[in-house]
């Protein structure tokens, strides 16, 4: 990190440009581009780290050294944990401090910076000192553990209704058909509307769509254009670009298409990929509303799933959507059978995956999410997946779970007050002792 760090300090010397000029050519703040060169802080993706290079002038050679001193820090930020320390990185000369430091129309003289600096040091040196020293119950003194462990869900919330359009589905069939099962939201897909062109010139686009569109109905949803590939650094290159040209301005919602990174990944795999474009995201210091709007283009090439998969996959879909908490999620598709996991033939009857995606809305009819978790630090049995939802406004408040296992059975004890456990198939179970949770989704009702 330390190495990475002067490497990038370098090339922006090299530049003659200011922080300031780089930052907005990089279409991120002059303060975070400044942490970036004083290895306070790690990029969070390569891509991020290839744009200033690029910006700076850097040529292929020194690219692919910035990407194995990157590459080589992440994976040491990845066994350290996100609160490893920041490793000490010498402080940048005084007129570059002087220039980071301008707020409300003054910058700070340079020695004062330095001193300022010098003792805010000392300060993090004598609170480590002290610190390490703090006793726990019993006379033991804390020790360093690497990571620090965190318990309870991934996130809890206010309890929000989860609007019956998050149901979404993507329409690939010229029959004029409408699916046989509930859906939410409908999409209309085309194939002619892929871009190829550069992110300023669709922004530009967006933007001038975006004013046609609400001056012809001013109570209209304008989403952007939806981003795909976004495992690659290129594609969050793009999006960063589109963001730095105020594309996300236009527009009341985001469109990125989450998709397994390889043939046969679970749907539980697309959390990472979320976290990859929450980062994205916040280094383009956007944070629109999500929607998922798609797959990839090789997904007809997947091997097909079989029946007891393709219920758990589709259901899996749309939680894990929740667990993303994406505002909306276009299920890729209805229609086609040319995919891996097909939920109705156009001309057809609704396949037994959908008969699952319709029986968990029906589950959730007007139902308030709470919080989603996973595993022991959600106090679940290891292979768990949970959200947590309370009934409508106006019933008795008795919590709700659904809960499911990313591969294979896992069981654990009933939850105190449980009264019915309900599976996909539509039918019911009397409170168990014991909880059998499998790869497909159960609805846990308990109170009266």
């Amino acid at each position: 990190m330390v190495e990475l760090a002067a490497r990038l300090h370098d090339l922006k010397e090299r530049s003659g440009a200011s922080y300031a000029e780089l930052a907005r050519r990089c279409g991120i703040s002059a303060s975070t581009l400044h942490r970036y060169c004083r290895g306070q802080v790690l990029p969070d993706s390569y891509g991020m780290v290839e744009r200033i290079a690029l910006v700076c002038g850097a040529d292929r050679a020194e690219l692919a050294e910035l990407y194995t001193l990157w590459a080589r820090a992440d994976a040491e930020r990845s066994r350290a944990g996100d609160d490893a320390p920041v490793p000490a990185v010498a402080g940048p000369p005084a007129g570059e401090v002087a220039e980071a430091a301008v707020v409300s129309g003054r910058t700070a003289r340079p020695h004062g910076r330095r001193l300022l600096w010098l003792t805010a040091l000392l300060g993090v040196l004598v609170l480590a000192a002290a610190v390490g020293a703090v006793s726990l119950p019993g006379g033991h003194v804390a020790k360093s553990t690497g990571s620090q462990r965190v318990f309870g869900p991934a996130w809890s919330q206010y309890p929000a209704t989860v609007p019956s359009t998050f149901y979404g589905v993507t329409i690939n069939s010229d029959s004029g058909a409408m699916p046989g099962f509930r859906v939410g939201a409908v999409r209309l897909w085309d194939s002619e509307t892929r871009w190829s062109g550069d992110a300023t010139t669709l922004a530009r686009m967006t933007q001038r769509a975006s004013t046609v569109i609400r001056r012809a109905d001013p109570d209209a949803t304008v989403v952007c254009p939806s981003m795909g590939d976004l495992w690659e650094p290129a594609s969050q290159r793009f999006l960063l670009e589109f963001a730095a040209a105020d594309g996300y301005q236009a527009c009341d919602a985001a469109g990125v298409k989450l998709y397994p990174r390889r043939d046969g990944d679970t749907p539980e795999s697309l959390i990472r990929l979320g976290a990859v474009i929450d980062r994205t995201f916040h280094e383009a210091g956007v944070h629109p509303p999500l929607w998922n709007t798609g797959t990839v283009y090789r997904i007809p090439a997947d091997r097909p799933l079989d029946q007891r998969r393709s219920i758990a996959y589709a259901t899996r879909f749309y939680l894990i959507g929740m667990y993303l908490r994406y505002q909306r999620m276009y299920f890729y598709n209805w229609g086609g059978t040319a995919i891996p996991l097909v939920l109705q033939a156009a001309g057809g009857r609704p396949t037994a995956a959908a008969q699952a995606v319709d029986t968990l809305q029906r589950w959730l009819v007007g139902a308030r999410i709470v919080a989603c978790g996973q595993g022991r630090q959600a106090g679940l049995p290891t292979r768990v997946w949970q959200c947590r939802f309370l009934p409508p406004a106006g019933r008795t408040p008795d919590p709700m779970f659904v809960r499911w296992t990313e591969s294979g059975t896992a069981t654990m004890p009933a939850d105190a007050g449980t009264r019915v456990v309900r599976l996909l198939d539509g039918t019911s179970l009397p409170a168990p002792r014991t909880l059998r949770v499998t790869e497909q989704p159960v609805l846990v009702m308990t109170g009266r």
